[in-house]
């Protein structure tokens, strides 16, 4: 049978959705708040992350398992949270995964601009950069 921290957790009765740990008749539950791991999961199960859409004025704590397959969010999933000095802010931090930026990339720059050639793409993309810096 797997080990359980003593200090912060205990067997208790099962829980109302009847979670049964390691078949022994009892759920898992924490000493601060009695509450069944299997219901309530840990702090670091629940971490939200962060992100931001361009031109969405409000910030929003977006739980990554709400995230639709197009990259959308369900409404009713994004929780508003206080702005930093008061101040509504236009962007927010964004942290994409490698393939998500390499497939936006294709499909938002990439293509509408493959007719001027690749030499012509790498030059304006240069200037774009060296104007960025």
């Amino acid at each position: 049978m797997p080990r359980y921290d003593l200090k912060k957790y205990y067997l208790g009765s099962i829980c109302c959705r009847g979670h049964n740990w390691n078949s022994t008749g009892h759920s898992l539950r924490r000493l601060s708040d009695s509450d069944c791991l299997d219901c309530k999961p840990t702090t670091q199960e629940k971490q939200i992350t962060w992100k931001q859409l361009p031109g969405n004025r409000y910030r929003a704590a977006i739980d990554v398992r709400f995230l639709t397959e197009s990259g959308g969010t369900k409404k009713h999933n994004v929780k508003p949270v206080p702005y930093e000095d008061g101040l509504p802010k236009d962007w927010y931090e964004v942290r994409f995964d490698e393939e998500y930026v390499v497939e936006k990339l294709r499909n938002d720059v990439v293509k509408p601009l493959k007719t001027l050639g690749y030499n012509r793409f790498q030059q304006l993309l240069s200037k774009a950069w060296q104007a960025e810096k």
